[in-house]
């Protein structure tokens, strides 16, 4: 009776990990009736471990058990010993999807301390090195890509292929985390791809919210909205939070996301209208709750970098160190990890910039800042606008040239910056002072300019603020966000969402259909688009 209970365990988890709990609550009844008879400890830890499974899927609605809990089985039987560890499992994935890094260091630790002396374990062992390598890489400390290979061959070798996909998107969040993005995506679709084939709905939830994430960062935000947005109709509730995350950041707003996101939109919100103290007290709650999530905390950071030029994060990863120095000194045109989507979402008008730069002729300083954070400069700072139909070329000269510093830049540089391609004296030389005097002439009395020896510089007379041009969303970008937010759309719908003619949509979705970026759907003379991600399908509702 007991074998034949425990055999039946082994097929049901394996059965769940698939989707299907048709076999579990009556096997759950009987585990339980068998520990209430002989108080079998062994039977008791496959009751929880199949809870585990259930909490994870969301078809029990209970609290899940805690670390604690677990220091009954430190003196039982081996094999009750082994049993713990399983249910563990479940436990320590829910800790992941809810950023708990500080938890999931206790139940990994449990989990070491139930298989010590324990020789001949090998999928319990498996486990634990996964969970042990998740719990590194919230802490910041993420394992070497080598060590990471090297377990994903075990648990082939194991025919483990949910821990074989599990360790797929680590090497693909470790890889992000060294900026290798190309190496970072090629692992996330990879693990896409592996989760359909084997079916495994849990699998596929983590698969596919990692590729979100690479997409976002890699400016593909549309691609990660219409993955993500997939996944918000399928995925059980302990997938909400990783989900709405990525979805805030990808640029989707939403007025009810639960804690944290919901404070991330309350923070933007208080950014905007100037309320400083709010904004001070969510900035503390934000990285509080993040403070054992390492990417959480870059993200949280990433975006304080951008909206409050005044914010040095405590804890730097290399990655956000490195790409916050090119953010603020101007040398890259996009904000710290991937965030400018979010941002972009909170403009008033399309007409608004996305960026922009606030030069303090005081203090000699000159810092990038994104549209939220306009609200958190003194109204009184004055703030040129952006001229409407035009290139932005005198915007984006001026916003180089302050930021630059006293020093300026070369004539070349200035250039290259402006018009995109390199500059020959001898052909440029007429072009480049009109749009020189033009900028001139639309700073005012708010700079002067400088220009000698091969070099301008704007020498600040007064506190402005400038729009960056360099920083914003282009067509096909606006166009394939608008796409990705409503679904199938007409040519002539879209021009109106993004305030584009429609020639110019028409010509921009040509360009995206024919790179893969969207789909054309046909139903009579009605032609519709919509983003589609070459690697992404959709998940079956299990």
């Amino acid at each position: 009776m007991r074998d034949s209970l425990v055999a039946r365990v082994h097929e049901c988890a394996l059965q769940a990990e698939g989707g299907d709990f048709r076999r579990l609550p009556p096997l759950l009844v009987q585990l339980r009736e068998q520990f209430d008879v002989n108080g079998d400890l062994e039977l008791r830890a496959h009751a929880q471990r199949l809870e585990g499974l259930q909490q994870l899927a969301g078809v029990l609605e209970t609290e899940p058990i805690s670390p604690e809990e677990f220091q009954v089985y430190r003196t039982a039987s081996r094999s009750a010993r082994r049993a713990a560890s399983l249910a563990l499992v479940p436990l320590e994935r829910m800790s992941v999807l809810q950023f708990d890094g500080a938890v999931l260091q206790r139940l990994v630790e449990v989990h070491r301390s139930l298989l010590e002396g324990i020789e001949h374990a090998p999928e319990e062992r498996v486990h634990l090195e996964t969970a042990g390598h998740w719990a590194a890489f919230y802490a910041g400390t993420p394992a070497h890509e080598t060590e990471l290979r090297t377990l994903e061959r075990r648990c082939a070798e194991l025919a483990m292929a949910s821990l074989v996909i599990e360790l797929a998107c680590l090497r693909a969040l470790t890889a992000m985390g060294e900026q290798d993005l190309e190496r970072a995506v090629e692992q996330a679709r990879r693990a896409s791809r592996m989760a359909r084939t084997e079916s495994k709905p849990q699998s596929e939830y983590l698969a596919n919210v990692v590729l979100a994430r690479l997409r976002r960062m890699s400016e593909r935000p549309h691609l990660a909205t219409r993955i993500l947005g997939a996944l918000r109709a399928t995925a059980p509730p302990a997938w909400h939070a990783w989900i709405d995350w990525e979805r805030f950041f990808a640029g989707v707003l939403e007025p009810n996301y639960d804690v944290p996101t919901g404070q991330l939109n309350a923070l933007l919100d208080a950014a905007r209208q100037g309320h400083r103290e709010r904004f001070d007290t969510l900035q503390e709650s934000l990285l509080r709750a993040c403070v054992h999530c390492a990417f959480a905390q870059d993200d949280v950071c990433a975006l304080l970098i951008g909206i409050d030029p005044g914010f040095e994060p405590r804890a730097f990863s290399e990655a956000l160190r490195s790409q916050q120095d090119a953010w603020r000194a101007g040398i890259s045109e996009m904000p710290p990890f991937g965030i400018r989507s979010a941002c972009a979402r909170h403009r008033v008008t399309s007409d608004d910039a996305i960026a922009f730069v606030h030069a303090d002729a005081s203090k000699h300083r000159a810092v990038r800042l994104l549209s939220p954070g306009l609200g958190l400069v003194d109204e009184s700072v004055p703030r040129l606008p952006q001229r409407p139909r035009r290139r932005g070329r005198a915007e984006t000269a001026s916003a180089a040239l302050l930021l630059a510093g006293p020093q300026g830049l070369e004539d070349a540089a200035l250039f290259e910056t402006v018009y995109g391609f390199a500059y020959r004296p001898e052909t440029h030389e007429g072009t480049f002072s009109v749009m020189l005097h033009r900028m001139t002439k639309w700073l005012g009395d708010h700079a002067t300019l400088q220009r000698s020896q091969g070099r301008v510089a704007l020498d600040c007379q007064r506190e402005v603020i400038v729009p960056d041009p360099r920083c914003a969303q282009n067509d096909e970008d606006r166009i394939a966000a608008a796409m990705a937010h409503a679904g199938p759309m007409r040519a002539g719908d879209i021009a109106q969402q993004v305030e584009l003619p429609l020639r110019t949509v028409q010509r921009a979705l040509s360009r995206l259909s024919s790179e893969g970026e969207c789909t054309v759907e046909r139903s009579g003379r009605v032609v519709r688009y919509h983003v589609e991600d070459t690697t992404f399908s959709e998940p079956t509702l299990f």
